[in-house]
């Protein structure tokens, strides 16, 4: 019998080999560094302009509505400080309506010619929640990195929000004292009262030529960084001498130009990088604080395609309902999807909206109009998104034949002549709307149900 052993000469002369080390371990994670460093941001929220103008419009009316239910003079410093905040919010809402030309189109060389590019705007945004128990005397960094899939589908940035959130952190001095001892009031030599407002940078936006490149032990995301990336970043500071940031949870908003079509899709990646800066005393940042940086990879975090999320919420009927009421009017019930709060309803030149209709959980939709007006129009939902939607497709696509002559037939011309002392004869020169089958197929026996626009019994 032979036996082999597998044990080197030198091994045999020189004795037992050393152990060999463990090699240095690293990983590649969605999420890695500290995760304990009390900055946690969210997956970004996407939307388009038509949510720039929702949220002017609230604010507006929540600034109108303080103002007019103030006394005179100031509830200080509530009022005062609740209205410089709404201020700075519709003044940054409304630099991210405003768009210059180049960030609508571009224009492209094709050829020996130029053409033009529609771009579509895209608003991200984000939230911030932060805990600074842990850190005194440092700055809260957040640096988004948004890395297109495509390179023809590079973005550019068209504006960040807040630039500095001068909001929520107006304080009224007096004498040199800020905060809630303010309430008593100082007076000048002359007897006047004196009051100074000083305001303080919170939160700063800037955008960044490259993302930030911060070892962290043992781990990665696996992000690497390209010429596709767009890469900006916001700064948390503590304001009006105070040692840490304030806690709580911030809204942020990036809003994009994409060089896409409208029926196009836009796929990025989204890496978030996060840390605590130390600051000196003149507020001059300095080196990070070690150990708090933490990288976060989404793939696939921004999905967009503005056809497809036009279609897809679109006012949708599945069914409706119609029922007289004793004033010449028909109710309406349609039951579908997509109903949002700022949907309304086209009859003719005539247009339902707000208050005229009810909305229930965005599935039901309820509104009262003229008799006449349903007889002789087509009745559309016009919603936020999409084309609006014809009340009656629905059963016109169910196949059932037997659909109300408001809906059906449109009354070209009537004709009447008397037949006997007690009846006449009347003949209507019909017309289909629904084009989608032949007349023929549509004409059915009818109890006349209306004269003039009126119900009959």
């Amino acid at each position: 019998m032979r036996c082999q052993l597998a044990v080197p000469l030198l091994a045999v002369l020189s004795g037992p080999l050393p152990a060999a080390k463990a090699p240095n371990t690293f990983h590649v994670r969605p999420v890695c560094g500290n995760a304990e460093n009390g900055i946690a941001v969210s997956r970004p929220h996407l939307s388009d302009e038509r949510n720039i103008a929702l949220r002017l419009d609230a604010l507006e009316s929540r600034l109108q509505h303080l103002r007019a239910g103030r006394p005179r003079p100031y509830r200080i410093p509530d009022s005062l400080t609740e209205e410089t905040q709404l201020v700075q919010q519709i003044s940054n809402f409304h630099a991210l309506a405003e768009r210059a030309l180049s960030d609508r189109v571009s224009l492209e060389p094709k050829g020996l010619a130029t053409v033009a590019v529609p771009r579509t705007p895209l608003l991200l945004s984000f939230d911030i929640s932060i805990d600074s128990q842990r850190y005194r005397n440092a700055i809260a960094e957040i640096e988004i990195a948004v890395s297109s899939r495509a390179t023809r589908h590079v973005p550019t940035l068209i504006t960040l929000l807040p630039l500095d959130k001068t909001y929520n952190v107006a304080t009224l001095f007096n004498g040199g004292s800020a905060g809630d001892a303010l309430i008593e009031k100082g007076t000048t030599p002359d007897g006047k009262e004196q009051f100074t407002i000083a305001k303080d940078y919170d939160t700063i936006a800037l955008e960044k030529t490259g993302a930030t490149h911060e070892a962290i032990r043992g781990c990665g995301t696996g992000f690497h960084e390209s010429v596709r990336d767009l890469v900006f970043e916001w700064q948390v500071r503590p304001v009006l001498g105070r040692e840490s940031v304030d806690s709580g949870r911030r809204e942020v908003f990036a809003l994009l130009s994409l060089p896409i079509a409208p029926g196009e899709e836009y796929v990025a990646d989204v890496h978030v990088h996060t840390h605590w800066r130390a600051v000196k005393s003149n507020r001059a940042a300095v080196a990070s604080f070690e150990d708090s940086a933490r990288d976060e990879l989404w793939t696939d975090a921004i999905r967009f395609n503005p056809g497809e999320m036009e279609e897809s919420l679109r006012p949708q009927v599945l069914s409706t309902r119609f029922i007289r009421n004793d004033h010449d009017g028909v109710v309406v019930i349609a039951e579908g999807r997509n109903f949002l709060p700022d949907t309304s309803v086209l009859v003719g030149s005539r247009k339902l909206a707000g208050a005229d209709l009810e909305i229930v959980r965005e599935r039901q939709l309820r509104f009262t109009v003229p008799a006449d007006l349903v007889v002789e129009n087509d009745v559309y939902i016009a919603g936020r998104f999409g084309a609006p939607t014809l009340l009656a497709e629905p059963r016109v696509l169910s196949g059932d034949r037997l659909l109300d002559p408001a809906w059906g037939l449109r009354i070209e011309s009537a004709r009447s002549r008397s037949k006997d002392a007690q009846t006449s004869e009347v003949l209507l020169k019909l017309k289909s709307r629904l084009r989608k089958k032949p007349m023929e197929e549509w004409i059915v026996s009818h109890t006349l149900v209306s004269v003039a626009g009126r119900i009959l019994p």
